[in-house]
């Protein structure tokens, strides 16, 4: 004869009008927490974006960034407040993991932004992101540094 497993101890929950399971109580309360979607509201807000131009440069050509969705805050909202325009962005190119500072960029009041921005003396060869602030990278080749015999 083998012998005999204890049932599993399931904590009863007092409820007015008696003992009832543990889990039917959490299942009507979680249910409770569910909320209806606020009409015209969205799920998520963009995150910002840039575009670089030209794709291809050399170190100490420029690239000129445009973005958009610079703003502090979400308009995700039917009154939808997007905040302030973001100041202070800083402009980085990324090289295998070593970062290059480009500047700073400010974005206009609609949370857009252009600036046109020297590509590092020293940034290598090869494939380089490009990133504003917490905006999506956007990857240019730059090519190698073309020096002059003397």
């Amino acid at each position: 004869m083998s012998p005999r497993r204890a049932a599993p101890h399931r904590p009863a929950v007092l409820v007015a009008g008696g003992i009832v399971a543990g889990g039917i109580v959490t299942a009507a309360l979680l249910a409770g927490c569910a909320s209806t979607p606020t009409v015209g509201a969205s799920a998520a807000c963009e995150a910002p974006s840039i575009t670089v131009e030209p794709r291809a440069v050399a170190p100490g050509e420029s690239v000129m960034i445009t973005g958009e969705g610079f703003m502090s805050d979400c308009d995700d909202t039917p009154d939808g407040d997007a905040g302030d325009p973001l100041q202070g962005l800083e402009v980085v190119f990324d090289h295998d993991g070593q970062t290059y500072a480009g500047g700073t960029a400010d974005a206009g009041p609609s949370g857009t932004l252009s600036i046109t921005v020297p590509v590092p003396l020293d940034l290598p060869a090869g494939k380089v992101d490009v990133s504003v602030g917490t905006s999506e990278p956007e990857t240019i080749t730059v090519s190698p540094l073309e020096t002059t015999g003397g």
